[in-house]
């Protein structure tokens, strides 16, 4: 999501047809099929290629940060009106949480009582707002951006020193214990599962040593963006097809690790799209799909308004399109022809275009319009 002012009035048509695929992933992802059509269904070699297809929802939000990233770091960042716009959009996500919540009570006819309704609108409540945990990122990144930036701008070297170290406390310790997990598996043994979930070994954080836990596997995808749009002077760009096979191999990656993980949480599957943002393979597949598009995307053509305006909106269609789901949801009670891998991809498609109409209609009522705004 473009979390830009208004007034940026060039824009770059890659940037949104990346945001457009983003926000398109993101609504796939939220449908919630791709990855339980697997269970209990191994024999159906159609589940398994659709949950290969789920794991590519791991480049969706990530494509955000690193989008920012391109963005913000390379423009001017005024102190005030920086520090103003991020409480803005702390403030917007929570009226946009207690929206939300109202709503999906209003379709669902589930209730709360105060104190529920409370942790549910500020601190999220999983399956209903908690899609609004990126906003929160974002808040935390525009906390840090002031500094960021400055580094950014003094010393090449010194950025990139700084995410290397985000890099190696973030996606490098889950490629440690991703490793160590594959391995216990080729030993027979089991994996360690808490709640549901495959155990992660930490000893930086029990000695104190990892500084950047949390949203850190963020930054990374935050600078890298910048870094992106300042390539280093003589540096080759990876051919196109380099980037393809870069990107099928990161793919690959997660869904065989995703099938390993999968045996000792059954009936679960290990999810390879949100537990992907931080993996290397999900890295390496936002890297690659980003530079493809920038290469290729600059291309007119006939849906270039389609997509110039989608990417304009994404970030009301964020902020909508769980509303619009749950309500069609309700409406035709969940059919089961979502089973399909087809129709669960024309039902993403055609929730991204109310959401997106919606966003056009809200955003011309006034006071209303002011909730799409940064």
């Amino acid at each position: 999501m473009n979390m830009q002012p208004q007034a940026r009035t060039i824009r770059l048509q890659f940037i949104d047809a990346a945001k457009t695929l983003a926000i398109y992933l993101v609504i796939v992802y939220h449908i919630g099929t791709t990855q339980e059509n697997l269970i209990g269904r191994q024999g159906d070699e159609t589940a398994y290629l659709q949950y290969f297809f789920h794991g590519m929802a791991a480049i969706a939000v990530p494509l955000f940060f690193l989008i920012n990233g391109y963005l913000v770091l390379n423009r001017t960042v005024l102190l005030r009106t920086h520090l103003i716009k991020t409480l803005r959009l702390y403030a917007l996500t929570l009226i946009w949480s207690l929206i939300i919540i109202v709503c999906l009570v209003s379709i669902g006819g589930g209730r709360y009582t105060a104190a529920e309704f409370a942790r549910a609108v500020f601190l999220l409540k999983h399956g209903e707002n908690n899609h609004l945990w990126f906003l929160f990122a974002l808040v935390s990144i525009y906390l840090l951006l002031p500094a960021i930036k400055a580094i950014y701008d003094h010393d090449r070297r010194v950025i990139l020193w700084t995410l290397f170290l985000l890099f190696i406390f973030s996606f490098g310790n889950l490629a440690v214990n991703w490793c160590l997990n594959l391995g216990q598996a080729a030993l027979g043994h089991s994996i360690d599962v808490v709640d549901g979930r495959i155990k992660r070994y930490q000893p930086f954080d029990i000695q104190g040593i990892n500084l950047f836990s949390g949203y850190a596997w963020v930054l990374v995808y935050f600078i890298a963006g910048g870094l992106l749009a300042r390539p280093l002077p003589g540096l080759k760009p990876i051919p196109v097809w380099g980037l393809c096979a870069v990107f099928l191999l990161g793919a690959f990656a997660l869904f065989g690790y995703g099938l390993v993980a999968s045996e000792y949480l059954k009936p679960k599957m290990f999810d390879t799209a949100f537990d992907g943002y931080s993996s290397i393979p999900g890295l390496a597949m936002t890297l690659s799909a980003f530079m493809i598009m920038r290469r290729v995307g600059e291309e007119s053509g006939p849906i270039a308004p389609l997509i110039s305006s989608l990417g304009a909106n994404t970030l009301g269609i964020y902020l909508l399109h769980v509303i619009v789901l749950r309500f069609l949801n309700h409406q035709w009670h969940e059919l089961a022809v979502l089973n399909s891998m087809p129709i669960t991809l024309a039902y993403a498609a055609l929730i991204l275009i109310a959401s997106w109409l919606l966003t056009l209609l809200l955003k011309r009522v006034p006071v209303v319009g002011l909730l799409f705004r940064l």
